[in-house]
């Protein structure tokens, strides 16, 4: 199965923002990061989305 481009795993975005996957489960639990998407059981984030916060920067706690 080809990977989509367009979705992004904890893994991408931890390694785009050089952050840990921990930090971006807390994140999401605190509301400061987008819920993922699931597909089945996997989580995944839409592209534009998550280059849109790092880009802009996330909100604070």
């Amino acid at each position: 199965m080809d990977k989509d481009p367009n979705l992004l795993t904890v893994n991408d975005i931890a390694a785009m923002a050089q952050i840990s996957t921990e930090t971006i489960h807390r994140w999401v639990r605190q509301g400061r990061f987008p819920k993922p998407r699931k597909i089945g059981r996997a989580s995944r984030w839409p592209r534009e989305q998550v280059e849109e916060l790092l880009t802009k920067g996330l909100k604070a706690a």
